[in-house]
C-alpha cells in the first residue's frame, strides 16, 4: 500500500563536502564508497511469508574444512562435531602436543582405538593437510 503524501525533501551540507543526506524510506538500495566492490545478494523477508528469495536455491560449495570433517569422522566414531572441535584444538599446536591430545581424546574414547585408524588414517589426514608436519614414525612412537 503505498501512501500518496507529497514529500519536501531539504538537503543541507556543506559546500564540497563528500556526503549525501537520504530522507525518507529507503529499501533495495546499495549504498557503497567509490572504489569498493559490491556482492549483492537477495534479501530475505523477515516474517515467515511463503516467498521465498529468488536464486536461494543454489547449495554451498564444500569447504576443505567440511572434507577434512568428512575423512576423520569414522575415526572419531562419526562424530563430526567432535572432529571440529579436535581440529579447532589443534590448530597451530606442535607436533608434541597434537600426539598428547590424541592420546588424551583415545583415553577419553573421543579417538577410535580399533585397528589401524588411529596409528595411520589420522596421520595421514592430518599429515595432507598440513596440520601433522613430522613423519610417520615419529607419529607412531608418539601415539599409544
Amino acid at each position: 500500500m503505498e501512501e500518496n503524501e507529497t514529500k519536501n525533501v531539504v538537503n543541507h551540507f556543506e559546500a564540497g563536502a563528500n556526503c549525501q543526506v537520504f530522507n525518507g524510506p529507503i529499501t533495495g538500495c546499495v549504498f557503497a564508497m567509490p572504489g569498493s566492490t559490491v556482492t549483492q545478494q537477495p534479501v530475505v523477508q523477515q516474517g515467515g511469508g511463503e516467498e521465498e528469495a529468488a536464486g536461494d536455491d543454489r547449495q554451498e560449495e564444500p569447504t576443505e574444512q567440511d572434507d577434512v570433517v568428512e575423512r576423520l569422522k569414522p575415526i572419531f566414531y562419526n562424530n563430526a562435531e567432535n572432529v571440529s572441535r579436535f581440529l579447532n584444538e589443534i590448530e597451530g599446536m606442535k607436533d608434541k602436543d597434537i600426539t598428547d591430545v590424541v592420546n588424551q581424546w583415545v583415553g577419553d574414547k573421543l579417538i577410535s582405538d580399533y585397528g589401524n585408524s588411529r596409528k595411520g588414517d589420522l596421520w595421514t589426514i592430518l599429515s595432507e593437510v598440513g596440520l601433522y608436519k613430522s613423519s610417520r614414525q615419529n607419529w607412531c612412537r608418539r601415539v599409544f
